[in-house]
């Protein structure tokens, strides 16, 4: 799965939008963070996106890609 297609599916099935830097800047890196930044990284990996999704759904409002 592309890095693309596994925020535009996350943002889909989460219901919300991601800014195009950060998109940019997780590309780059190879890994999508969650928010609080608790350590917790997901690969653009198909069995990854079902976590992360299952993920922010439990613990989080909004989509944040960070940079290391």
């Amino acid at each position: 799965m592309t890095s693309r297609k596994f925020i535009a599916r996350a943002s889909q099935e989460l219901g919300i939008e991601v800014d195009k830097s950060s998109v940019r800047n997780a590309i780059l890196r190879g890994r999508i963070s969650t928010p609080e930044r608790c350590g917790r990284w997901f690969r653009f990996e198909e069995h990854h996106l079902d976590q992360f999704v299952a993920y922010m759904r439990q613990h989080s409002t909004k989509l944040i890609l960070m940079e290391d």
